[in-house]
């Protein structure tokens, strides 16, 4: 009894310090995740977003997880395998009434898919991101 309460414990604490940590019900292809991704972009959905994020994800993920609400619509226009473990995706965003491009880097991790990485894509008549 008292191994199996040490095993919920250590679980528990794993998986709300560590976000990723649960991806055993994740992602096992890349392009699921990506979908997954703009499904919960498009409704906001922060803590879902949060459970796709890899453990070590760069800080721009989670800013751009609690800005959310600032993205009025958002299309997938386009993946490019980059290696068998990491893909882009390059999505076409409405952040208020503004239009702008973003690539997302999404990693395999122990036969897992998760958000490593967002970048702001540059576009003429913007200054630089």
């Amino acid at each position: 009894m008292a191994i199996v309460l040490g095993a919920v414990v250590v679980l528990g604490v794993t998986g709300f310090v560590a976000p990723g940590f649960f991806l055993s019900a994740g992602h096992t292809d890349a392009d699921s995740l990506v979908e997954q991704l703009m499904v919960d972009i498009r409704s906001w959905e922060r803590d879902a977003l949060t459970e796709l994020t890899c453990a070590d994800a760069e800080p721009n993920v989670e800013r751009s997880i609690r800005e959310i609400s600032f993205i009025h619509s958002v299309e997938l226009t386009g993946t490019k395998k980059i290696s068998d473990a990491e893909v882009t995706a390059e999505f076409r965003v409405r952040v208020v009434d503004v239009m702008r491009s973003i690539e997302v880097l999404v990693i395999n991790t122990d036969g897992y898919w998760c958000w490593q990485d967002m970048t702001l894509l540059p576009e003429p008549g913007f200054p630089p991101p």
